[in-house]
């Protein structure tokens, strides 16, 4: 009860109530309730087009990139290793995966090598 508490104070006092935010972003799991301190919400899911390309790196942005350093021969392979998902219509790549691939000289590596274990559990 304390954490709803505490959790409602957050939001109304972050989101609802602050007079320098004409706007608030979320992310993750979110239960709406007219009873809340939060209300008029909009939920924009994973299956929504309007927010598609903001939820990874766009094929473009990755050939961009790709280009930016040089490895441009390297596109067929990133996409083989992290290109996969998909929100809306938009065809998604893995931000984390792509920059740590660029980061590492384009050595491709499993998910579990570059994540904390952590993360899987």
């Amino acid at each position: 009860m304390k954490l709803l508490i505490l959790c409602a104070i957050f939001f109304s006092g972050g989101l609802k109530d602050n007079p320098h935010l004409a706007f608030g972003f979320l992310t993750g799991i979110l239960k709406e309730s007219i009873f809340s301190g939060m209300n008029n919400l909009k939920t924009n899911s994973i299956l929504d087009n309007s927010y598609s390309s903001y939820f990874g790196f766009t094929n473009e942005e990755v050939k961009d990139m790709l280009a930016y350093y040089e490895y441009e021969d390297k596109y067929q392979e990133i996409l083989e290793w992290y290109d996969g998902y998909r929100f809306g219509n938009t065809e998604i790549f893995n931000p984390w995966s792509v920059i740590n691939y660029i980061s590492d000289q384009c050595f491709p590596k499993a998910f579990g090598l570059t994540s904390n274990l952590v993360t899987l559990l």
